[in-house]
């Protein structure tokens, strides 16, 4: 049956999201509704709602970084089952194409990458609001109490983690751990910074530049960059043969695109937050500050100021 709950819509770019009753229609076959029970908020989310995406369309229910419980399962779904602890995940592996039998590769064809994500993929939303249809956003729209996403979609994980402090491994946390540990292939004894850039097809044209405003990443910079000279050097890429200068800070000469850093999701998740559980790092550090969903706009304000 269809359930009604909150959830933050943003029905145009560069206006404040607004918090609604929505209406989650059910799971159809190959699909699974999720109660979100915790989400985070990622710069994604901020390109997103400025309009800066070009595959998203309003109105749109952002969120990508969340974790819950299984709600209810649409047919021939066999991975999870209600009651189950979940990590909706914004980058698919359906284990059937050719990027996902690649080791060396999560590319799947169900990404983003290769098709939008603001409906599902029979080409329907499960959100209606006021009556209007109401995009999803990658597929998993975490600003909701309740969400509807592909299987393919879904990590099932440890029914010990605690689904407010494990949410963010579905993007923040995951992606910059896996660039240290999957692309720069950093040891224990290296310290490394992890910069996402974005870039969309609307401004293809334009030169590419790093930037941060963020005074906890620049005083981080500041600090790390002071290892990063010429006479031993430092690469962002360690498979570019690139030496960073003396002012490394204002020279950027080497990238890699990758798509959430290595991870194969619905294999790597579950494991990362066994990992968790294992104590092998502290990712609480990340959490700065739970707030409820009615004050998701005071979450952005927080994270474009960059406070603690």
């Amino acid at each position: 049956q269809v359930i009604r709950c909150r959830a933050a819509v943003a029905w145009a770019p560069g206006k404040p999201l607004s918090v609604e009753e929505v209406e989650v229609a059910p799971p159809k076959a190959g699909e699974v509704r999720i109660k979100i029970v915790a989400t985070g908020i990622c710069h994604s989310d901020e390109h997103a709602l400025k309009g800066s995406l070009s595959n998203v369309e309003f109105p749109v229910i952002p969120g990508h970084e969340g974790a819950g419980i299984v709600e209810s399962i649409g047919e021939g779904v066999t991975s999870v089952k209600p009651g189950d602890k979940v990590i909706p995940l914004c980058v698919p592996q359906c284990g059937k194409c050719s990027f996902c039998l690649n080791p060396e590769s999560n590319f799947c064809q169900k990404s983003h990458i290769y098709e939008p994500q603001n409906l599902l993929p029979d080409k329907t939303s499960r959100f209606t609001c006021k009556g209007k249809q109401i995009h999803h956003f990658m597929w998993i729209s975490t600003f909701a109490e309740y969400t509807v996403v592909p299987e393919y979609s879904v990590a099932k994980i440890d029914a010990a983690a605690p689904l407010d402090k494990v949410c963010l491994f579905g993007c923040g946390f995951s992606t910059g751990y896996g660039a240290a540990i999957n692309t720069a292939k950093t040891t224990q004894e290296e310290h490394c910074i992890s910069t996402i850039l974005n870039t969309s097809t609307r401004h293809a044209n334009k030169p590419l530049l790093v930037s941060h405003s963020n005074p906890l990443i620049l005083k981080s910079r500041k600090s790390l960059t002071r290892d990063c000279h010429q006479y031993w050097s430092l690469s962002p890429d360690p498979h570019c043969n690139t030496t960073l200068p003396k002012q490394p800070s204002s020279h950027y000469s080497c990238f890699c695109f990758l798509l959430f850093l290595g991870w194969k999701m619905r294999e790597c998740i579950p494991k990362l937050v066994s990992s968790y559980l294992e104590k092998k790092f502290n990712s609480d550090l990340l959490i700065t500050h739970t707030l409820p969903l009615a004050k998701v706009n005071e979450g952005f304000e927080l994270l474009r100021a960059g406070k603690r």
